[in-house]
């Protein structure tokens, strides 16, 4: 089962990761006090609402970074061998 589950559970950790942007701008904008601001969701608000340009780049630096870390841990846990006792 493990096996099958994989590739799904590497899609929905990266969609939580990056897809959120879009709920986020949609339903709360940032919510009230921004409870509800995502990484996303903070890089559109400084670089095309306050047009702090270079620090939403910065911000999208950072969200790359963090997103190909993210990657390289979760192939590594999903391509480790599992040995089963019997």
């Amino acid at each position: 089962m493990w096996e099958q589950m994989k590739v799904s559970i590497l899609n929905i950790m990266m969609t939580t990761l990056n897809g959120s942007f879009v709920i986020v701008l949609i339903m709360t904008n940032g919510g009230p006090d921004n409870s509800t601001q995502v990484m996303g969701s903070y890089l559109y608000q400084m670089a095309f609402t306050q047009y702090h340009f270079g620090y939403g780049a910065a911000i999208g630096v950072l969200i790359l970074i963090v997103s190909l870390i993210t990657t390289v841990i979760l192939q590594k846990l999903m391509h480790q061998e599992t040995v089963e006792i019997s």
